[in-house]
């Protein structure tokens, strides 16, 4: 600060001396390699004391009497705001022809209002209220330290820069300026306003290079701001080559990036085997308003396929969000005249989300993808995972919580339809009113000990459906009395729980369900006889047949049971004799589990719920559920006092730990099975087949992975034709029954490998064994370090089935995976095996290259029944790759 104050003084004696003798021009060299030169005093005492105030005044007057032809009103600075400037090699100030023009030099910057301006050298004339601004060589001629200019949100770089503080306009050389996605590169610009400059010679591109792989050349144009560039007679240039044709007379590129807008989407052109040429995704983006947007498209093809799309997005911050789309097309292959077909497909996609804090008590969701059966087929060809999909399902969902009350209710939409035999099932609506748990006898506040019945609880659903089943093209027509519906209210009911002998605890329960209907059948048989043809006049025989009546009318099927269940833990431990043995000890671990249910012969025509009806001319009678057929099933008929048992066992094993060195972890255990059990049920108040089947399950992990085992065992005999009897399973030889025969088995497992993770294992392995690489890193060396990432995935299932006597067995797998080559070059595939037909399933491989402001990909399938392949290039940016762009695929549909 004192140096400065000498400055201070130093001018001011500089400027009585110039005032005294009329001179032009005088520099005086100062401490610090600094030369000053008198400037306006607003530029350089910015803060005055109070003793140079008066010795400022006194020299201001002594200058206006000396002066005689200096004008009374001084000229007006143009500096309305605190200007801060600074250099770090040095500053001059000079007179030079009457003009004050002050000089930094080296890193210099210069801030007045909202204008930041950094360069190696700049000049600033007070005069003229006029900057100029450039760079300096360096000792090899590389000019350093150019222009850097902003004001505001516009900034630029140039080479020179030239800038009117008063009127804002200005002159650069090689501007180059970010506007959105691209960059505008201009060899001469004129600034008219701080937002506006017009260009000759310029360039746009979205390639961030200091010299662009490709760009479009503007002959003359100008930028306004953050809205667009228009540009006049352009062309576009790819590696420096010019491509002339087609030449662009007039160009609009719109570059505001705060909010979006409507416009044109360019289509796609496309040369697809079964269509033909056609032009792909032409359409418009109309951006309606911060809430939603509506996309119109079409596509059209040289066969006469032709197709039109409408979809729009909505948001609603802090309240819900959604989409919807619509899509039909008129798909004509083959060749006019000879196999020429046609036909019409639509899909219909909804989707709505409500945020989670919109409401608690209320929420609504929607999830809908509604298509012909023949859409994904044809249309959906380039997204490869609809167009394996045979099935599609849909739900609308709302859902109330009544606060307060343990109370809740929903009601849904329900959709899903296979694409294979295009069937298409309807639940519309159900409705879904539910009591969470209770404890109608739980006192609020309890003294003493509980009561055994405050342990009893109830809950309560009751739901309500209205569904159909038709062929998609029947769907319509469909009369309403083919519509089922019911009401089904169930009320389980949960007694308390106790021990028994201290480890066994029991639980008993009870169950009531009721089924409304609107209609039931009812079935009678028609004897034989004759009918007269109106076309022959001639009679025909209309054999005996049971006729099926629908009655409309309402009635009730119910249902009810009781039962009790039985569950223990029991543990076992084999030790070994040996204390240096590596394996120290097996435990087990066994959960046994045993029940009893019970519910009456519901065909029992006390209840009536089922009939009898003649099935033939003999008079045989056979049993039917009035209620067969409906929404909800119908109550089985026969007796049932089962008695449910079951097993689960775990298996693990206490290891001695070789690696450990330090005896923190002397001990490890290894599962040998997680869990191995069984369960199936005996039927006594049956009169035969009491046994039912016995399930079995098996889980262990084999080298990391898990290995889940599933199968059923039948007990149960066949007879010559592959019928099951009722009849037990006996060894011949011993004369004892058999455990059954299994009647499917079925297993699988994964493995996945990758680079990543084989080099955390192998830095967690020297982590634990404390030791360092035996590989050094060599300094300096000509080689390049290996660093290739890459990723592999397989799964295997297989599975037996033996029902009739015919075992077969079904293998199938899959893998899949990926490497990177370099940071730019990356390839990835998909496939699988069916080792029954011994053939590949359906194979995707892409490779990918990136090309800094552009992306390769080349996606093919080389064999199967959908052989392809699709090459493409295209710009990276958004806004270009739209038709910046070259594609190339054919598609093989046999």
């Amino acid at each position: 600060m004192a140096n400065f104050r000498h400055i201070f003084i130093l001018i001011i004696i500089i400027t009585l001396c110039l005032a005294a003798n009329a001179q032009n021009e005088v520099q005086q060299t100062v401490p610090d390699s600094l030369q000053t030169i008198p400037a306006p005093d607003s530029l350089l005492y910015k803060e005055p004391t109070p003793e140079n105030q008066s010795a400022l005044a006194d020299t201001l007057n002594t200058q206006s009497d000396t002066l005689k032809n200096t004008p009374e009103k001084q000229p007006k600075t143009f500096i309305d705001n605190p200007i801060d400037y600074n250099s770090t090699d040095s500053m001059s100030i000079s007179f030079e022809n009457g003009e004050q023009i002050v000089y930094l030099y080296g890193d210099a910057s210069i801030t007045y209002g909202s204008i930041e301006l950094t360069a190696n050298y700049i000049s600033v004339n007070f005069n003229k209220r006029e900057i100029f601004a450039s760079g300096l060589p360096d000792s090899t001629g590389t000019l350093l330290g150019k222009p850097h200019f902003k004001e505001g949100e516009e900034e630029f770089d140039s080479k020179t820069l030239r800038y009117n503080f008063d009127t804002g306009k200005g002159f650069a050389e090689e501007v180059v300026t970010e506007e959105q996605d691209g960059i505008v590169h201009s060899a001469k610009a004129k600034m008219l306003s701080k937002e506006v400059f017009c260009m000759a010679d310029g360039k746009y591109s979205t390639c961030d290079a200091e010299h662009p792989h490709f760009y479009l050349k503007i002959t003359k144009g100008k930028v306004i701001g953050k809205k667009a560039i228009i540009a006049g007679p352009s062309y576009i240039v790819i590696e420096d080559f010019p491509l002339y044709f087609p030449i662009l007379p007039y160009g609009y590129i719109p570059t505001f990036n705060k909010t979006y807008s409507s416009g044109i989407i360019v289509p796609e052109f496309t040369d697809e085997k079964e269509y033909g040429f056609g032009l792909k995704g032409a359409g418009f983006y109309w951006a309606a308003s911060d809430y939603f947007d509506v996309t119109v498209t079409g596509d059209i093809y040289s066969k006469g396929t032709w197709g039109v799309g409408l979809s729009s997005r909505y948001r609603l911050r802090y309240k819900f969000s959604g989409g919807f789309s619509f899509n039909y097309y008129k798909n004509v292959t083959g060749i006019e005249g000879i196999n020429q077909k046609a036909g019409t497909n639509f899909s219909i996609k909804l989707n709505h989300s409500q945020d989670a804090k919109a409401n608690p008590s209320f929420k609504f969701s929607a999830n809908v993808n509604i298509s012909t059966s023949g859409y994904d087929k044809m249309n959906e060809y380039d997204n490869h995972e609809n167009y394996l999909t045979n099935s599609k399902s849909s739900s609308i969902s709302l859902s109330k919580d009544f606060l307060g009350t343990p109370f809740r209710m929903s009601a849904n939409l329900r959709h899903s339809q296979n694409s294979r035999d295009s069937t298409i099932s309807l639940s519309l609506p159900e409705i879904t009113f539910s009591m969470r748990t209770i404890y109608p006898f739980r006192r609020k506040n309890r003294v003493g000990k509980k009561g055994i019945l405050e342990d009893i609880s109830i809950s309560y659903t009751m739901n309500m459906k209205n569904t159909i089943k038709a062929k998609e093209s029947e769907l319509l027509s469909t009369p309403l009395s083919d519509w089922k519906n019911g009401v089904n209210h169930s009320i389980p009911i949960t007694l308390p729980s106790f021990r028994l002998f201290n480890h066994i605890n029991v639980t008993p329960s009870i169950s009531y369900r009721e089924t409304w209907f609107f209609e039931h059948k009812e079935k009678y048989w028609v004897d034989g006889y004759y009918i007269t043809d109106n076309e022959t006049g001639l009679q025909k025989w209309v054999s005996g047949h049971v006729q099926e009546n629908t009655i409309d009318g309402f009635k009730r099927n119910y249902e009810f049971s009781g039962g009790i269940g039985a569950s223990t833990t029991l543990y076992g431990m084999y030790q070994m004799k040996n204390p240096d043995a590596k394996i120290q000890a097996v435990r087990h671990k066994m959960n046994p589990t045993l029940g009893f249910s019970y519910h009456p012969d519901f065909g029992d025509p006390f209840w009536g719920f089922y009939d009898w009806v003649q099935t033939d001319s003999l008079g045989n009678m056979q049993q039917y559920n009035i209620f067969e057929g409906g929404v909800y099933g119908s109550t089985g008929k026969g007796e049932s006092g089962s008695i449910s048992f079951g097993l689960t066992n775990n298996i693990e094993m206490k290891v001695r730990n070789d690696k450990d060195t330090t005896s923190t972890e002397p001990f490890k255990k290894i599962p040998i099975f997680d869990n191995i059990g069984f369960s199936g049920a005996y039927n006594i108040a049956a009169d035969s087949m009491n046994l039912s089947t016995i399930s079995l399950n098996a889980r262990t992990k084999i080298a990391g992975t898990v290995l889940n085992i599933n199968g059923t065992l039948n007990p149960y005999a066949l007879d010559e034709r592959g019928n099951v009897t009722k009849y037990y399973m006996w060894n011949q030889a011993t004369g004892l029954a058999r455990l059954g025969r299994i009647t499917n088995l079925s297993t699988g497992f994964g493995f996945n490998f990758s680079s990543d993770k084989m080099k955390k294992n192998r830095e967690e392995k020297k982590k634990k064994e404390g030791k360092n690489s035996n590989i050094e890193p060599v300094e300096n060396s000509d080689y390049q370090e290996f660093d290739m990432p890459w990723r592999f995935s397989f799964n295997y299932n297989i599975s037996y089935t033996n029902f009739s006597g015919e075992p077969k067995i079904n293998q199938t797998l899959s893998f899949n995976g990926g490497i990177d080559f370099s940071d730019k070059w990356k390839a990835t595939f998909s496939s699988g095996f069916d080792l029954e037909a011994f053939t590949f399933t359906h194979t995707q491989a892409t490779i990918t290259r990136n090309l800094h402001c552009w992306s390769m990909s080349f996606d093919f399938s080389p064999f199967g029944r959908r052989q392809y392949y699709s090459f493409r290039i295209s710009a990276n940016a958004s806004m270009l790759s739209d038709f910046m762009k070259l594609k190339k695929d054919s598609r093989d549909f046999q």
